[in-house]
């Protein structure tokens, strides 16, 4: 761990699997890092971007661990899952993603600011390989688990060129929803959030990228992707106080 201005953060080593062993961790070496998503806002406090994680391999692996226990275990949670969700784990849940996946936290933006109960963002981004598969792997596993519900209250934004989708029901306080663009899903507490962070992709708002504390924290790494935690200290402490408050 090292120490940035304003900031923490921490790199990630991997240890790879020797010989015919699964190979659970992507080879960076070959097929290269990938940075953080460009889209998260620059209102972003906490930040987990980890990028190690090959997902046919880590199926493998977890097949010769069940291959262990009692005989069926692992056709009946497969057999399950399908039926719960609608798809098939190795067939269409597997190939769509790409391992890569990030966590975050904004400080209330905008508007919410100001607002007497304003609470701080929430969000997680997938890498996918397909983004037409991604949106229907979604919809199916919502369909499937969420019912009519999922169905009756899931209201469509447009923003920016593309589709949000999220709960419109009017007694939430907040408005949870996904957009699937630029080869991620990305999965938001409030719609804002999303629609900020499309603009941030975009370039239309600035991003964590572009802050000072974020590119201090860079001249520490000396891979341009890879896995990584950013966190902005004084602005967690502020926080921590606004909720004590």
């Amino acid at each position: 761990a090292q120490r940035a201005q304003d900031g923490i953060e921490v790199e990630t080593m991997t240890l790879y699997p020797a010989g015919a062993a699964p190979q659970v961790f992507r080879r960076t070496e070959r097929e290269g890092t990938t940075p953080p998503f460009r889209g998260v806002p620059a209102e972003t406090f906490y930040l987990t971007h980890i990028d190690l994680l090959n997902l046919q391999g880590l199926w493998q692996l977890l097949r010769q661990f069940a291959a262990l226990g009692p005989p069926g275990t692992l056709e009946q949670w497969l057999a399950q899952f399908h039926a719960e969700t609608g798809v098939e784990l190795a067939r269409d849940v597997l190939p769509v993603f790409t391992g890569v996946i990030g966590v975050g936290f904004t400080s209330p933006f905008g508007a919410q600011a100001s607002h007497p109960v304003a609470l701080p963002g929430l969000f997680l981004t997938f890498g996918v390989t397909d983004e037409a598969r991604a949106r229907q792997l979604v919809q199916t596993v919502g369909d499937n688990i969420g019912g009519p519900l999922f169905t009756q209250f899931l209201e469509r934004r447009p923003h920016a060129g593309q589709e949000i989708l999220y709960v419109g029901n009017p007694l939430f306080f907040i408005k949870p929803g996904y957009v699937v663009s630029q080869h991620q899903l990305i999965v938001g507490s409030d719609v804002s959030l999303l629609q900020h962070m499309l603009d941030a992709a975009m370039g239309r708002t600035p991003a964590l990228a572009d802050t000072s504390a974020f590119q201090e924290m860079r001249k520490h790494i000396r891979i341009e992707g890879g896995s990584v935690t950013f966190v902005d200290m004084p602005t967690v402490i502020s926080q921590v106080k606004g909720g004590w408050t």
